[in-house]
């Protein structure tokens, strides 16, 4: 949105890099924590209350 409102060329292009390396980052770390839940041992954070 900030992009569609800038007049530099070079700004515009920056801003939406900046959004889509954003969004990937984000993707990535919620598949990550998808698979952690999916594939990780069933016993992980249950005995640390000691």
């Amino acid at each position: 949105m900030m992009s569609k409102n800038c007049n530099n060329e070079r700004m515009a292009m920056l801003l939406q890099y900046v959004a889509i390396g954003c969004m990937i980052v984000m993707s990535g770390a919620a598949a990550s924590q998808v698979l952690k839940d999916m594939f990780g041992s069933p016993n992980r954070g249950r005995d640390r209350s000691r």
